[in-house]
């Protein structure tokens, strides 16, 4: 299964998702529902699944946490693209900011200790503002994130992970193009009743711009 990550959006476009998203997180506490309702009910508000993806990647998994095997190791594969290329070069960065706790009879995110003290909600890291401040947080006090370098299909894989709650970034982006804004992830993942352990994801980096001559 694809996940699409996509951060092309308007910050404006971004915060609708992200206001709507927890409108829907009581909604998958409750018996019966269904995460493909959810699918369905974006796509009637016109919210691209992109965007409502990287959302999804830190809420779905609650509702079917139970059924997951947290022993496993995870793998995420990133294809950078953007207008339907694929973009070599440069490097992505991920670090696992929390861990999956069984706490009060439900699974939930716990941070590790180096990030104990980040005065930060867990249950706001769908946002891209707490993205941004958790890798922000990690680079400045040089915790010890995993980089990898982007092939040349614009093809990279993070193998061997722990499962948890990850935040990637990039520090060094392909020659030509910004750097993608930080998102959080969880692995695994469940989409519907399907625990994913192997996410395929696709990063939309925007081209840098260009001094006026």
């Amino acid at each position: 299964m694809q996940i699409l990550i996509d951060h092309n959006g308007s910050d404006a476009f971004y915060t609708d998702a992200v206001n709507m998203m927890a409108q829907y997180r009581s909604l998958l506490k409750k018996p019966g529902r269904k995460v493909e309702n959810m699918l369905q009910t974006y796509k009637l508000l016109g919210i691209a699944a992109a965007v409502m993806f990287v959302l999804l990647l830190n809420t779905c998994m609650c509702a079917s946490a139970a059924r997951a095997d947290f022993s496993r190791k995870c793998s995420i594969t990133f294809t950078m693209s953007y207008n339907g290329e694929t973009i070599p070069g440069g490097s992505l960065k991920m670090y696992r900011i929390a861990t999956w706790v069984f706490k009060d009879n439900a699974y939930t995110f716990e941070w590790v200790p180096e990030l104990a003290d980040a005065g930060l909600d867990l249950s706001q890291s769908g946002s891209e503002d707490f993205a941004r401040h958790v890798f922000m947080l990690v680079e400045s006090r040089s915790l010890p994130a995993t980089s990898r370098m982007i092939g040349k299909e614009g093809v990279v894989t993070f193998g061997d992970l722990d499962s948890g709650l990850y935040v990637v970034y990039q520090t060094e982006p392909a020659k030509g193009y910004e750097p993608i804004n930080a998102f959080c992830v969880s692995l695994p993942i469940a989409i519907g009743d399907t625990i994913i352990y192997d996410v395929q994801a696709a990063p939309k980096p925007r081209p840098a711009k260009t001094e006026p001559s």
